[in-house]
């Protein structure tokens, strides 16, 4: 009897163990996207608007990383931040137990605004539109690819350059009308220029 009493207890001890672990997980990794997140479900506007994006980064050429961040989406693993600061978005792995892809509000919901410092450029609201697209999504792929296991920044960065660099092969540019693909040529060589410029600053 008294075996069975410490066995109980010794299992009482290892769940509350396990809850505390997880409970510090849970709030390192929020914390660490600035406090104030929330998880993406189904019916929100925010939701529906990730799941527009990331069928159109099937169109540009992403299909398997569009399929794998769909099941990541529905499993819960997606989540909103409202605190990025000028991150687009955030992969935060805390003690191997909770593992999130973040994304931040503004960036998703009103992307032009995300960039606004960008509006003191010379150039028509359109480029800038393209550009906080074509960014949004490249960000949403680069951090999924460091969630499948992969921390090398210049091997993740490379990953993205490739995706924009491929992009005029895709059935979305080829979609697009001449004034359209004006926009995006743009989008993609800045693009590229600041994947290049956060890779060698990191």
């Amino acid at each position: 009897m008294k075996k069975i009493i410490r066995l109980f207890i010794a299992l009482i001890v290892l769940i509350a163990t396990i809850c505390i672990v997880y409970a510090i997980a849970v709030t390192k990794n929020q914390n660490m996207a600035g406090g104030d997140v929330y998880k993406l479900v189904y019916g929100i506007q925010e939701y529906e608007k990730i799941d527009t994006l990331l069928k159109k980064m099937s169109k540009m050429g992403a299909e398997e990383y569009s399929s794998k961040i769909t099941d990541l989406l529905k499993e819960g693993k997606v989540w909103i931040a409202l605190n990025l600061h000028d991150k687009q978005g955030v992969y935060i792995n805390s003690l191997n137990i909770i593992k999130r892809i973040y994304i931040d509000k503004n960036a998703l919901m009103n992307s032009v605004a995300f960039f606004e410092k960008l509006r003191s450029i010379d150039i028509a609201i359109e480029y800038l539109e393209a550009f906080a697209e074509l960014t949004l999504v490249g960000t949403i792929l680069h951090e999924y690819i460091h969630y499948s296991g992969i921390p090398d920044e210049n091997y993740v960065y490379q990953r993205e350059i490739d995706f924009y660099q491929k992009l005029k092969d895709s059935e979305f540019y080829n979609n697009l009308n001449y004034e359209q693909k004006e926009y995006y040529n743009w989008a993609i060589e800045s693009a590229i220029k600041s994947a290049i410029k956060a890779r060698e600053y990191r």
